[in-house]
């Protein structure tokens, strides 16, 4: 009967090493997500940075935001904007502290930058984002808004003449996807080409 107790025990013991497994300073893994996400190096600076929840609870930061903005100077916008559309550098890459870490496909639009004004289902996702206001009203600028999607598939048999299900992550462009159907992840960024401004925002299911 000692059983369940054990089991319990265990269960709670094994939740407590994985918040433990966090990085004691949540902002500076926040920020590095938002510049491997976005290739933004090292030297721009923030302008204005937050992310919440900042602490990690049973199940770690569920429904983590993180959002911002950064200021390039003009040559660090020049040498940006020089490779905003090289395919080498705009595929999958990992976040930090977080799983599923990566998207293992993606459609061809998934991280293209495009004119703006935004798509509508852009706007309805950071319809509560203080920033927003400020980036419907860049005149000169590109936005960016990759999506990652679970996809449900095949795996292995299940015994009963049936097969298990089997979950893929595919990234794709918000454009791309349905006004019910929920990413895993949501990378958004907008460019002010004028301001040599980046304004942007990561949202995490949860």
């Amino acid at each position: 009967m000692a059983y369940p107790v054990l089991k319990s025990v265990f269960l709670l013991t094994c939740v407590g090493l994985c918040v433990s497994c966090y990085p004691a300073s949540f902002k500076a893994v926040d920020q590095k997500n938002v510049r491997t996400q976005l290739h933004v190096p090292k030297d721009v600076p923030f302008a204005a940075f937050d992310s919440n929840p900042k602490e990690a609870g049973w199940f770690g930061r569920e429904g983590l935001r993180i959002h911002g903005v950064l200021q390039f100077s003009e040559e660090q916008f020049r040498v940006y904007l020089a490779k905003l559309d090289d395919p080498k550098i705009w595929k999958p890459v990992k976040f930090h502290h977080y799983s599923p870490s990566i998207a293992q496909s993606h459609t061809d639009s998934a991280f293209k930058w495009l004119s703006l004004p935004l798509h509508p289902w852009a706007e309805g996702y950071l319809r509560h984002w203080e920033f927003l206001p400020r980036v419907k009203s860049i005149g000169n600028g590109r936005y960016y808004c990759a999506v990652l999607m679970g996809e449900m598939g095949e795996g292995s048999p299940d015994g009963r003449g049936g097969r298990h299900p089997k979950w893929s992550w595919r990234m794709r462009h918000c454009s791309e996807i349905g006004p019910k159907e929920h990413p895993v992840i949501t990378t958004f960024g907008a460019l002010d080409l004028d301001a040599m401004k980046l304004y942007v925002y990561i949202g995490f299911s949860g």
